[in-house]
């Protein structure tokens, strides 16, 4: 079934199904698909930081982000799971890889907001 709420501002995929510990709030999942006409903009800022901090770099402008996220484990590879607009800010949840010795999957979110010249990813955290 297919369910798209733009009103809500609320996007979903499914259910997490790994064994970690789950960041996405439970009100994300009373909705099952993303909207394939939103503004992939803010995506496109938190894929670029997701790249950048697989690469072990961070260009934000916040230390605290920044030590956060190249703290973390790298990110590998990432599938978007949720999103959450509001009216200034998008929230991101994404299932994410990562590897020491083996590969396995994380969850991780991403806050981007809306500024004059585009979207700034300005938080970040992850959980495997």
């Amino acid at each position: 079934m297919l369910l798209v709420s733009t009103l809500a501002g609320v996007f979903l995929f499914t259910r997490p199904g790994c064994a970690c510990g789950d960041i996405f709030p439970a009100r994300i999942y009373s909705l099952a698909a993303l909207d394939p006409l939103r503004d992939r903009a803010p995506e496109r800022a938190a894929q670029a930081f997701l790249r950048d901090q697989g690469q072990g770099e961070c260009r934000l402008t916040d230390p605290t982000v920044c030590r956060y996220a190249l703290g973390s484990h790298r990110v590998l590879g990432w599938r978007l799971a949720a999103r959450e607009d509001s009216w200034d800010g998008v929230v991101l949840y994404y299932r994410v890889k990562a590897r020491e010795a083996d590969e396995f999957w994380g969850q991780a979110a991403v806050w981007v907001d809306r500024e004059a010249n585009g979207w700034k990813v300005v938080n970040y955290s992850a959980v495997y």
